[in-house]
C-alpha cells in the first residue's frame, strides 16, 4: 500500500474516531484480522482499503477512484449498542468529507452484513469511495 493510501487510512481512523468518541474502538485492518483481540465492549471499526479504479478522462488524464471498507464489529444488531445505530455513524461521519485538497468527498457505495464471528460478535460493513489523485500525478495537498 502506497504511503498516499496508508495516510487515507490514517485520516478516515482519525475522522470515525473522533465522532464516535468513547463510544467505539476505531484502527486500521490489522495484518491478522482472525487474531485481532476486539476490546471495545460495545463497537470495533477496522478500515481497510479495498482497492482502486481509474478511467480515462481525456488524452492525457486518469481519474482514480478509491474504495475502502469500515468493518463494523458489535456484540448487538439492534438497540443503543446495535451495527444498525452504527453503521448511520460511521456513514454520517465520512460521507460528504474530503480529508485533503487532493480528495473527493466520500460517497456511500454499500452497507450490509458480513458474518457472525465466532466470538458471538456481529461484523456489518460501510463501503464508501472518493476521487483520488491517480499514481505519478502530481499533487501539492497532503492528506
Amino acid at each position: 500500500m502506497s504511503a498516499y493510501v496508508s495516510a487515507l487510512v490514517d485520516a478516515i481512523v482519525a475522522r470515525v474516531q473522533e465522532s464516535l468518541g468513547s463510544a467505539a474502538s476505531v484502527v486500521a485492518f490489522p495484518d491478522a484480522p482472525e487474531s485481532y483481540p476486539v476490546v471495545h465492549p460495545q463497537c470495533s471499526v477496522l478500515v481497510q482499503y479495498q482497492g482502486s479504479s481509474y478511467v480515462q478522462a481525456g488524452p492525457l488524464t486518469h481519474k482514480r477512484t478509491a474504495q475502502f471498507d469500515l468493518h463494523i464489529l458489535t456484540p448487538a444488531l439492534h438497540g443503543s449498542a446495535g451495527a444498525g445505530k452504527y453503521i448511520a455513524e460511521v456513514l454520517a461521519s465520512v460521507c460528504g468529507w474530503s480529508p485533503s485538497k487532493g480528495c473527493g468527498r466520500f460517497v456511500p457505495v454499500a452497507d450490509g452484513y458480513l458474518t457472525r464471528l465466532s466470538s458471538g460478535l456481529w461484523q456489518h460493513y460501510v463501503r464508501v469511495r472518493t476521487l483520488v489523485p491517480y499514481y505519478g500525478q502530481s499533487t501539492k495537498s497532503e492528506v
